[in-house]
């Protein structure tokens, strides 16, 4: 480390020790100062190539260092103290001012630092902003420079990104750093213990001030590492109806802006409310044309409410047709009438509407899409009747839905699926969306088929010679093995050592976008039907899925028990106290998530947890029978035995033969 360097680190602590601040403010002004004077140039560098310029002197050494001081200050464990926020703003708004190209040396240089300082600077500065925007009454703090807040969050946001291109190069690069290149990177993360080639070029050089022998424990944080849970008290809507509206786009500062920082339940409760807004913005709009007709003022629960009326025998076929009847009514809260059924929706009907739906559509034999066992997902039919177009669209109607009245479907797709629903050129590009998918994305859906296409990029003999191939794809469908030319006159085109980066890259667009497009365009056009909401743009994919489908998450027994209501029963009862003991205790997690699924219909949970549903257990006298489940309204039907041990093989027997939606 260089000599000015380890003086100016020594003394901003011990200046923080004594709480002497302000000659190490001095100090401070005199190398920004200095900084300022030297960092005239604006033209972005790429960052892959920060080593190189910097010893041809595109970019001064001394420049570098003063991105690698900022770096050490920012590990400063001592700046977690109230009494050094003042000296921590001063650093903030400094990195905040960095010009484009010393930001990305910054990056550079965070993206080499052990995940555990990366880590400790990111939770440093979350309880910087938490202690200065919600100060303690009894703290006396010294005010702060005007702009802390916004360069507070824009050196946040420079954690942000960094974050970002390691994921994005772990998915690129995943197969080099972990030994089944097929695990899911959110639910299976591994140690990495080696570095991108451009880190090993910098192991030696003076300008490395970061260790380089260090075991990563992973590669990047979780994107839920950055939320900032207290923002949660803020009035957030007030934030996003500021951000998106056209006349304030450029006046004043919001948290929307960066949402990376907005936890899933605040950005939730930020689309609630903007749903609840078109609701009755749409309403309204409805009850003013009617009332023109009708001659008279008084609404009608069409006026208000989007009301789905269908036949049992006739589901899928009267859902369409009212969804066509009715699209421009899609923004509505939703209602459900099974014809001749006198039950009233008070939200069980809509939910058992949905679930049997979801159940019909992604049923083998209907045809619309296949399971691919390897990944436990369900993907689009390659092959599927262009007839059906129509359900794609009521499949992406139905997950809009769920998304805007708060119901969780029971829908495994895989990530890529929400990637693309997120993206805004479906229309742009002919051969699909989001033509820049990865083999990792391939891997997510098809890991075989993926984990050949790396075996032929590894390959190390000659492809030609050995592999015989042409650009051409073959794929299965519906037990079926089909092929198809993956570029004009790709039958006769011969696989190569120089071209086989071409042929995967082709064969992935071609599986997960040529090959579908005409189906998920319809299924995509289905859901922004209803979630045409700039409220959307604050998710992420992985946010997406959890609202469709709910959070992943162990069950929380004791959170299902605070909401449990009993009909005929106490909590008191002895059967009551066996059955949470059995739960808890004696099922292991699977049989949780399977008790789960049988009594709600779904084995995962909403995502702001069980104060967000309902559950019910009732009681019967016909001891032989075995617990049932009204899945629409999150009902167990308890008969009551005698003995905690029948009550448990009764428990058993029935979540292990149901097929989701409980007996009924």
């Amino acid at each position: 480390m260089p000599p000015d360097i380890i003086r100016l680190t020594l003394k901003s602590i011990c200046f923080c020790v004594v709480n002497d601040l302000k000659p190490i403010v001095d100090n401070l002004k005199v190398h920004i100062l200095r900084h300022r004077k030297m960092s005239t140039k604006s033209d972005d560098i790429d960052e892959s190539d920060l080593d190189i310029k910097s010893k041809y002197g595109l970019i001064d050494q001394q420049n570098i260092e003063v991105v690698h001081s900022y770096v050490i200050f920012l590990c400063n464990p001592l700046f977690e103290l109230p009494e050094n926020s003042v000296l921590f703003s001063i650093i903030l708004c400094e990195i905040a001012a960095l010009n484009s190209h010393l930001q990305n040396s910054l990056v550079y240089a965070l993206r080499r630092m052990p995940l555990n300082l990366f880590r400790d600077i990111l939770r440093q500065i979350q309880v910087f902003l938490i202690t200065r925007m919600f100060p303690n009454s009894k703290l006396k703090l010294q005010p702060l420079v005007n702009d802390w807040l916004i360069s507070s969050i824009k050196v946040m946001a420079i954690l942000h990104h960094t974050n970002e291109m390691q994921i994005n190069y772990y998915q690129n690069h995943y197969n080099q750093y972990t030994k089944d290149a097929l695990l899911d990177f959110n639910q299976k993360k591994k140690y990495f213990e080696k570095f991108d080639h451009q880190i090993e070029d910098l192991r030696t050089a003076q300008s490395s001030i970061l260790s380089t022998d260090t075991n990563f424990s992973s590669l990047y944080v979780s994107y839920q590492d950055f939320y900032i849970k207290k923002l949660d008290s803020l009035n957030l809507f007030k934030e996003y109806t500021k951000w998106h509206s056209a006349e304030k786009i450029h006046k004043g500062f919001s948290f929307c802006q960066y949402p990376f920082m907005l936890s899933i339940d605040a950005k939730r409760k930020i689309l609630e409310r903007d749903s609840e807004t078109q609701m009755i913005s749409t309403a309204k709009k409805s009850f003013l044309q009617n009332a023109r007709v009708r001659n008279h003022m008084l609404p009608n629960s069409g006026d208000l409410f989007l009301t789905i009326r269908v036949r049992r025998d006739y589901l899928i076929l009267d859902s369409l047709n009212e969804i066509e009847m009715k699209k421009n009514d899609l923004k509505k809260k939703l209602r459900v009438n099974f014809i001749g059924e006198a039950a009233i929706d008070m939200g069980g009907v809509r939910k058992e509407w949905l679930l049997l739906l979801v159940r019909q559509i992604f049923s083998p034999v209907y045809g619309m899409f296949t399971y691919v066992k390897e990944s436990e997902n369900f993907w689009f039919a390659k092959d599927a009747d262009k007839a059906m177009l129509a359900e794609y669209n009521l499949i992406g109607v139905l997950m809009g839905l769920a998304v805007y009245n708060g119901e969780i479907l029971e829908i495994r797709f895989p990530p890529c699926v929400y990637k693309k629903l997120l993206s805004d050129n479906i229309t742009v590009n002919s051969s699909g969306v989001l033509p820049n998918l990865s083999l990792y994305d391939l891997s997510q859906i098809m890991p075989s088929i993926a984990k050949s296409l790396q075996n032929l990029l590894d390959y190390e003999g000659d492809v030609q010679e050995d592999f015989m191939m042409k650009f051409v794809a073959s794929y299965n469908e519906f037990d079926t093995v089909k092929t198809a030319e993956l570029k004009e006159n790709g039958a006769n085109i011969d696989l190569t050592n120089e071209n086989r980066k071409e042929f995967v890259e082709l064969y992935i667009d071609f599986l997960l976008n040529k090959s579908i497009y005409q189906q998920f365009k319809a299924f995509y056009n289905g859901f922004h039907s209803v979630c045409a909401s700039n409220a959307i743009l604050l998710f992420r994919p992985e946010e997406i899925e959890l609202l469709v489908c709910g959070s992943p998450e162990p069950l929380n027994i004791n959170e299902l028990r605070m909401i449990a209501l009993y009909e005929n029963y106490t909590e008191k009862d002895d059967i009551i106290q066996w059955f949470w003991d059995i739960i808890k205790t004696e099922f292991n997690t699977n049989q949780k998530k399977r008790f789960l699924l049988f009594t709600t219909g779904s084995d995962r949970i909403p995502v702001g947890g069980f104060k967000e549903m309902n559950f019910k257990i009732s009681r019967i006298e016909c001891k032989d029978q075995l617990p049932m489940a009204h899945t629409c309204f999150n009902q167990l039907i308890l008969p009551h035995y005698k003995t905690k041990k029948d009550l448990k093989n009764k428990l058993l027997i029935a979540i292990e033969n149901a097929e989701g939606f409980g007996f009924r």
